[in-house]
């Protein structure tokens, strides 16, 4: 079950959580996952991507944030 999802802002990509602190990137074109990250933040709140789509930004229940980068995206 997804907690949160964003997508990039040329639509082609889609960011979804979860409770267990994973993070999906799929790919919207070619309908499928291209990204499995896990963050170990926990339950994962809220996602929001750059505008470049180069980073990741994560608010877990546990009142973390954490940013995944250009090596991970």
């Amino acid at each position: 079950m997804a907690t949160a999802l964003e997508f990039t802002m040329d639509g082609r990509l889609m960011v979804t959580t979860d409770p267990a602190g994973g993070i999906l990137v799929w790919d919207w074109a070619l309908d499928r996952e291209v990204m499995d990250i896990t963050t170990g933040q926990g339950d994962i709140r809220d996602v929001a991507i750059s505008r470049d789509g180069t980073r990741i930004a994560t608010a877990g229940a546990d009142r973390t944030v954490k940013q995944i980068g250009r090596a991970h995206v």
